[in-house]
């Protein structure tokens, strides 16, 4: 079951047991008002009809959200890891040349901090593993063999950005909302707070601000053509400058789509060296 499965199912249980005491607490009532005549009886039965049953009901329809979740994390997801693993190693024997590539990238994206996830398998389950991620994310990644695609299966290190969208970034929480997403991939070298975010009277650009490490940055992002202006990346690198760390793009061939990495110079020049990374 991966981790985000895992976070949907812990949280759909803690909403139903919630519901469940809720409901609990109102049977206790129900009970202990039954016996009471006139006017409190009647108001048992309110409250029963008006509140316990829609409290119960709606825990039993989370509860099936909650199987379902279960089936289809524990059960249904696994399964396709293990086709898609299958369909790698039969793959693998037909193309070696594939093999020797993944694992290059593998080998160095480890060095430098990438897929940690996979530390506690061997080196042959950890790349079956890999290679099905990446099977998953980038259908042709096997025939295209691009650079940037393996480190893209690292959520944890990479941040998935759609350039062109008009509802997020035609909005200044769109940004704000960015920032703490730069701060989830920088490994502690980028950590704004008091983040404030403020729409022009035109509506056409906005301003955020921030602080880090006791400095107050400001910039201005256009909002008008609903397109990521990337001088917020600007004002994050530059409140990172001196950790040595930069935000850059991986060149990928996904079209309006792009992935961020927070690279040190010596991590991006090996990178660039070695596994032929292009970032801008």
């Amino acid at each position: 079951m991966s981790p985000a499965w895992k976070d949907r199912l812990d949280n759909t249980k803690t909403v139903v047991v919630f519901l469940v005491l809720l409901g609990s607490v109102t049977a206790l009532l129900l009970w202990a008002g039954h016996d009471y005549p006139g006017v409190v009886r009647k108001g048992v039965k309110i409250f029963f009809w008006y509140v316990a049953l829609p409290i119960y009901a709606l825990a039993a329809l989370i509860g099936l959200v909650a199987g379902g979740v279960f089936v289809y994390a524990a059960i249904i997801e696994p399964l396709h890891d293990r086709y898609l693993e299958r369909k790698y190693k039969w793959a693998r024997s037909r193309d070696p040349r594939f093999r020797e590539w993944l694992a290059r990238q593998v080998n160095v994206l480890r060095d430098v901090g990438f897929l940690t996830a996979f530390d506690d398998l061997s080196e042959k389950q950890r790349l079956t593993r890999i290679a099905a991620r990446l099977n998953k994310m980038h259908k042709l990644a096997r025939v295209v063999r691009h650079p940037c695609m393996v480190a893209t299966i690292d959520e944890g290190r990479t941040l998935f950005v759609d350039n062109y969208d008009d509802e997020r970034w035609g909005d200044a929480e769109g940004y704000a909302e960015f920032m703490a997403e730069l701060a989830g991939i920088s490994r502690g070298a980028f950590a704004p707070t008091d983040v404030s975010a403020e729409m022009s009277e035109d509506g056409k650009s906005a301003r955020i601000g921030f602080r880090h490490n006791g400095t107050t940055h400001e910039v201005r992002v256009g909002t008008e053509d609903g397109c990521l202006d990337t001088e917020i990346i600007d004002a994050a690198n530059r409140a990172t400058q001196d950790s040595g760390t930069e935000f850059v793009a991986l060149k990928c061939p996904t079209g309006q789509e792009s992935y961020l990495v927070c690279l040190r110079s010596d991590e991006r020049r090996r990178l660039e060296a070695e596994v032929g990374w292009r970032v801008e």
